[in-house]
C-alpha cells in the first residue's frame, strides 16, 4: 500500500492564508477570496459605468427628445435646425395697410421661415402682431426702417435691415397689423419660406 504523507501544520496554516475567508475584505494584494471579492466589486462597477453610458447614449432607437438620451438630443437638434431640411422660397411681398381693422397679412400652417421689414410708414403709428406656432413673440408698433430681429428669446423691432432676422416656424405663422387711425397707413415688406 502506497505511503501517504499528510502536510504538517505550517503546511496547512500556509495554504488556509493563501485561501482566506469567505469574509475576507476585497484586496487585490489579499488572500484569494480578497482577490475574488475584489474582481467581483470591480466587475460590478463596471456593469454600473456601462449601463450609466448605455442609458446616457442611448440607442438610435429613442425618440427626439431635448431631455432624453445623446441620441435622442441629436434627433431634436436636427429637427429643430432643419424640419424637413428644404424649403421652397415663397418670394418678397410687399403689402399694404389702412385703417383701423386688423389686416391679416399672412396666415400658415406649417413649418417654414420668415422675415418682416417695415418699408415705408406714413404715419409713424401702427401695430403689428406676430405669432409663432401658437405664441405671440411679437405686438407692437412697427415704425419705419425696422426689421423683425431676435436678441436671445426676445423678439424685437429693430433699426435697419441689417438686423433682420430670419425666424423659423415649426407649426403656424400668423402676422397680423392695423394702423391706430382710419386715415393712416403703411406698407409691410415679407419674405418666406415654406418646408418642402
Amino acid at each position: 500500500m502506497p505511503e501517504i504523507i499528510l502536510p504538517t501544520k505550517a503546511q496547512v496554516d500556509e495554504i488556509l492564508d493563501s485561501l482566506g475567508k469567505v469574509n475576507d475584505a476585497a484586496n487585490l494584494n489579499g488572500s484569494a477570496h480578497a482577490k475574488l471579492r475584489y474582481i467581483a466589486n470591480t466587475v460590478n462597477t463596471v456593469n454600473t459605468n456601462v449601463n450609466t453610458i448605455n442609458s446616457n447614449v442611448g440607442s438610435n432607437a429613442n425618440t427626439a427628445s431635448a431631455t432624453g438620451s445623446v441620441h435622442a438630443k441629436l434627433k431634436d437638434i436636427k429637427n429643430n435646425l432643419s424640419g424637413s431640411g428644404t424649403y421652397n422660397y415663397m418670394g418678397k411681398h410687399q403689402v399694404y395697410v389702412k385703417g383701423v381693422s386688423t389686416t391679416t397679412i399672412l396666415n400658415i400652417n406649417g413649418g417654414g421661415r420668415f422675415s418682416l421689414y417695415n418699408i415705408k410708414d406714413y404715419t409713424g403709428t401702427n401695430t403689428v402682431t406676430v405669432v409663432v406656432d401658437g405664441i405671440i413673440i411679437c405686438h407692437g408698433h412697427f415704425s419705419y426702417n425696422r426689421g423683425l430681429s431676435r436678441w436671445g428669446n426676445i423678439y424685437e423691432l429693430s433699426s435697419g435691415r441689417d438686423n433682420l432676422e430670419l425666424i423659423e416656424f415649426g407649426a403656424s405663422l400668423s402676422i397680423l397689423a392695423k394702423t391706430n387711425s382710419p386715415g393712416w397707413e403703411f406698407y409691410l415688406d415679407y419674405n418666406y419660406w415654406l418646408e418642402k
